[in-house]
């Protein structure tokens, strides 16, 4: 069950994130943004979980080590 609470709090957490930095030319969706990301916020940025501010930050400071997809979601969406 803390698995499932964590996977859940990670994808809305993720999602705010996205929606809080994107712009109308995003042309990403919310959905593909989220697969291309999850992972890597659980692999790099699990202790910024909580945050927006830090997920955001640690994802930047991981660009070098998170997957294409989740890069390309971020350079869409200015980060």
């Amino acid at each position: 069950m803390k698995r499932i609470w964590k996977l859940t709090s990670a994808s809305i957490v993720l999602s705010l994130v996205l929606a809080a930095s994107s712009t109308p030319s995003f042309a990403v969706g919310e959905a593909e943004a989220r697969a291309a990301c999850t992972g890597d916020v659980f692999r790099y940025c699990v202790s910024s979980l909580g945050s927006l501010e830090r997920i955001i930050s640690c994802l930047k400071q991981q660009r070098s080590h998170i997957s294409k997809p989740c890069q390309a979601v971020m350079a869409a969406s200015g980060n």
